[in-house]
Formats: structure tokens, sequence, C-alpha cells
């Protein structure tokens, strides 16, 4: 948590009805989710909030073009933590 609350779930409609009843400073997503894949949860959660930083990590050999323009930032798994860490520490500075 690096001093954070951190608020998780493993399911993309759990994860917009936490942003929508949380004050949420970041969100963190993987581009493979069960019934939602990452790019669905991270479009709706900029129409929730649109400023709202989000976050995609994944391990998939290839993400296209189009879902990268549509988050702030994307980390490869193989990244770490650490980087995943400092990136949550960047955005919610800012």
């Amino acid at each position: 948590g690096n001093g954070y609350v951190v608020l998780t779930v493993s399911q993309g409609a759990k994860a917009i009805q936490l942003a929508k009843a949380h004050p949420v400073s970041v969100a963190v997503v993987d581009y493979e989710m069960p019934e939602m894949n990452g790019h669905e949860v991270a479009m709706a959660l900029k129409r929730i909030r649109p400023a709202l930083p989000v976050i995609m990590v994944s391990g998939h050999p290839s993400v296209p073009p189009e879902v990268l323009r549509d988050v702030d930032f994307f980390l490869p798994k193989c990244s770490g933590q650490r980087r995943l860490s400092e990136l949550i520490d960047t955005f919610v500075r800012c």
C-alpha cells in the first residue's frame, strides 16, 4: 500500500462501482480481466471521472494502440512492483 488505502476487486464492474462510491486517486487495471477487459473498465472510469489517472498493466504480448491511447500510462507486468509504486506516487502527487 505504500501508505495508501488500496481497494481491490477482480471484476471490472466492481471496479466501476468502487470508483463511483469512493474518492479514488488513481486506478490500476489489467488488460485481461474477467467479464470486462481493462480497456472497457478504463473507458468507463474516464466517463465517471475524466481526470482520474488510469494505469494499465499487462503481461499480454501486444496491446492494441487504441487501448493505449485511452489510458494515462501503460506498464508491462515485467516492470515490477517498484515501478508501479513510483507511477502511483507520481499520479497521486500531481
